[in-house]
C-alpha cells in the first residue's frame, strides 16, 4: 500500500512545492531509473543474503527515507534536492524489496503451494494499486502532501513490524552449477 501511495503523493507534492508539471516528471522520472538501476543489481544481492531481513532493512530504510520530507519540510522548508534523493533511493529499495518478496514466496509456502500464494499476492498488490492512490489524492488534498508523506513513512514501518513475523525456510534447492561440479567425472 507504501508503495501505490507514494506513487501518488511524491508527484503531488512536487506540484504543490513548485507548480511545475515538468518538475512533476522530472520526479517520476528519477524513480524510473532508480527501478531501472536496482532491477540490474538486485537479484545478485538477492541470492546471497537473508531475504527476510533484506525485506525489513528496506522497509526500515524506506520508512527513515520518507520520514526525512516532512522533518525536513518542517525544519527548513521545501528542498527539491532532498526530494529526488529520496526519490532516487527509495526507488532502489522498493525494487529490492519486490524482487526479494517473489523470490522468498517459494520458501514461505513451499514450492508445492507457491503458484497459488503468487496469485493471492499478486490480487493483493492490485488492490493496493486501486485503494493506495484514492487514499493518496485524500490524504494529499485533506493534509497536503508532505504530511501524506508521513503516513508513507509509517506504512514501512508497519511493513517492517509484520516481516518480522514471517518465517522463511532456507532454500534445499542448490544452484544448477554446483550439480554441474559434483557430478562431473573430473570432480
Amino acid at each position: 500500500l507504501g508503495d501505490s501511495f507514494a506513487m501518488i503523493v511524491m508527484p503531488l507534492l512536487v506540484l504543490e512545492a513548485t507548480g511545475s508539471v515538468v518538475q512533476m516528471g522530472l520526479i517520476t522520472g528519477t524513480i524510473g531509473v532508480g527501478n531501472l538501476l536496482s532491477g540490474i543489481y538486485s537479484g545478485s544481492i538477492i541470492d546471497r543474503v537473508d531475504r527476510r531481513w533484506l525485506m525489513i532493512l528496506s522497509d526500515i530504510g524506506r520508512a527513515f527515507l520518507y520520514a526525512l520530507i516532512p522533518l525536513g519540510w518542517w525544519l527548513v522548508g521545501s528542498n527539491m534536492a532532498l526530494l529526488y534523493a529520496v526519490a532516487a533511493i527509495t526507488a532502489c529499495l522498493t525494487t529490492t524489496f519486490l524482487i526479494t518478496y517473489t523470490a522468498a514466496v517459494p520458501n514461505i509456502v513451499g514450492v508445492d503451494r507457491a503458484t497459488e500464494a503468487n496469485s493471492r499476492l499478486q490480487a493483493t498488490i492490485a488492490l493496493a494499486y486501486v485503494v493506495g492512490p484514492m487514499l493518496a489524492g485524500f490524504t494529499s488534498s485533506r493534509f497536503q502532501a508532505v504530511w501524506a508523506m508521513g503516513i508513507v513513512s509509517l506504512s514501512y514501518l508497519v511493513s517492517a513490524m509484520l516481516m518480522f513475523l514471517v518465517r522463511i525456510r532456507p532454500s534445499t534447492d542448490t544452484h544448477p552449477e554446483e550439480n554441474d561440479l559434483h557430478s562431473s567425472p573430473l570432480a
